[in-house]
C-alpha cells in the first residue's frame, strides 16, 4: 500500500494551491468559477468576498482573472475586459463599467439556472449563447433586460440598449414589457423608456456614437 508521509501530503497541498492561482481551477475547494477573464486592457479590478482583486498580466497568465457567484468587474479610464462564461458566452466589457455576476437557481421560461448581470455605470458588448438550461438577465437601473437571442449590446453611457442581433424582453421598472428584435434599439434611460426605431443597430442621430469596444480591437 502506497503511504504518503506528513511532509508529503504539505507539498502536494501547497503545488495545488500555487497551480490553482495561476490557472483556472473552478470548483476545487467548494466555489464554482463562472467565468474568467480571457483578455484586458489598463486596470481591470475583481471585487471578491469584499476584497478588490487587481488583474494583473503575469507572463503568459493572467492573475485574478477567475469570477466567482457575486463577483463584481470594474474597468478603469481607458481600460476594457473580455469575459467569456463557462458556457462560451462573452462579454466586451467598455471602460468606466462596474457590473456584477450572480448565478441563482430559476424556473423561468422553463430554465433551472438564471445568470443575473447587475449592469451598475457603463456598458459592454455581450454575445450570449442559446442554451435550454441558463436563462441569462441584463439587471439595469430602469428595467430587466431578458435575453432570447445570442448577440445584444447595452450602453448605460448613451441610455440606449440596442439588439445587434437576436432578441430580448425588456420589462421596465413599473412591470410593462417591450420585445426588442435585431437592428432595435430602446432608450433605457430614466423616464425615457421606450421605441427608438428600427431597421438598423446603429445610434440615433441626436445622441453620441456608442462607446462599446468591438472585440477585434479590445486587446489593442
Amino acid at each position: 500500500m502506497f503511504m504518503m508521509s506528513t511532509r508529503g501530503f504539505f507539498t502536494i497541498l501547497i503545488f495545488v494551491f500555487s497551480f490553482c492561482q495561476w490557472h483556472y481551477c473552478g470548483n476545487v475547494f467548494g466555489e464554482e468559477k463562472l467565468a474568467v477573464i480571457n483578455k484586458f486592457k489598463g486596470d481591470v479590478i475583481i471585487q471578491h468576498e469584499g476584497e478588490n482583486q487587481l488583474v494583473e498580466q503575469r507572463g503568459a497568465r493572467i492573475r485574478n482573472s477567475s469570477i466567482y457567484n457575486q463577483d463584481s468587474i470594474s474597468t478603469m479610464e481607458a481600460s476594457t475586459a473580455e469575459l467569456v462564461f463557462n458556457d462560451s458566452s462573452r462579454f466586451d466589457i467598455n471602460e468606466k463599467t462596474t457590473l456584477t455576476i450572480i448565478s441563482e437557481k430559476t424556473t423561468k421560461f422553463n430554465r433551472s439556472l438564471l445568470r443575473r448581470v447587475s449592469l451598475k455605470a457603463g456598458g459592454l458588448l455581450a454575445e450570449v449563447i442559446p442554451s435550454k438550461t441558463v436563462l441569462t438577465e441584463f439587471e439595469i437601473p430602469t428595467g430587466v433586460a431578458t435575453v432570447r437571442g445570442t448577440v445584444i449590446t447595452i450602453n448605460l453611457g448613451v441610455d440606449l440598449l440596442c439588439v445587434v442581433d437576436g432578441e430580448i424582453i425588456f420589462t421596465d421598472i413599473y412591470g410593462n414589457e417591450q420585445t426588442v428584435i435585431t437592428g432595435e434599439c430602446i432608450s433605457i434611460g430614466a423616464g425615457e423608456v421606450g421605441y427608438s426605431g428600427g431597421g438598423s443597430a446603429e445610434q440615433p442621430t441626436d445622441r453620441p456614437a456608442s462607446p462599446f469596444v468591438p472585440r477585434d480591437n479590445i486587446d489593442k
